[in-house]
């Protein structure tokens, strides 16, 4: 609805202009979420694409998206999730005072690391490339990327992103197979919700 860049620039000139914007499209993510979750979604997935620390850094996502977040989650039921595209190793923790249920990650985002500032408590999703393993890889490679992902901590291996059109159907088929072959047992977050 907004480039960035104008947003940005709106904080020095018209900060209260821009916080009101934020706090409408903020009232409408809760209304749209709460229709879904009327109509039977098994979980609501909240997708904040553009506020990775490669495109805001760490004081203003804090500033601008924070506060916004958790009322979105103060107002969903669970199970509820957040991801984030992008960076988001600098400003993981504070994704988790969000209040959703389990954190997705971008591919950009080191799980390992990700996993111990989180500790076992917290779902932790994510988080390979979808275009990159599901499209462009062989086979073989796709296994090795599922399996660090399962290695490096996630509760559930899913894409860092979108899924697209032309992902080969061996990738998917290897992605199922590794998760169920390769996985050892459920995280000590899982059941949580």
């Amino acid at each position: 609805l907004l480039e960035l860049d104008i947003l940005l620039k709106g904080l020095k000139k018209e900060k209260e202009k821009v916080e009101e914007f934020l706090s409408k499209m903020t009232d409408l993510v809760i209304e749209v979420a709460g229709h879904y979750q009327d109509l039977g979604v098994d979980y609501m997935n909240i997708r904040e694409m553009g506020s990775g620390t490669d495109i805001i850094s760490p004081r203003m996502w804090k500033m601008l998206v924070l506060d916004n977040l958790q009322k979105v989650f103060s107002a969903l039921r669970s199970p509820k999730v957040l991801h984030i595209c992008g960076s988001t190793d600098m400003i993981i923790e504070m994704m988790n005072d969000c209040g959703a249920d389990a954190l997705s990650v971008d591919q950009k985002n080191n799980v390992a690391e990700s996993r111990r500032k989180l500790g076992n408590d917290v779902l932790l999703l994510g988080n390979f490339d979808p275009y990159g393993t599901m499209a462009k890889m062989d086979v073989s490679e796709a296994e090795s990327v599922i399996k660090k992902c399962i290695d490096d901590g996630v509760d559930a291996v899913w894409p860092g992103c979108d899924l697209w059109p032309e992902l080969k159907k061996e990738n998917v088929e290897a992605y199922v197979r590794t998760v169920r072959e390769y996985s050892k047992k459920a995280s000590p977050a899982v059941g949580r919700i």
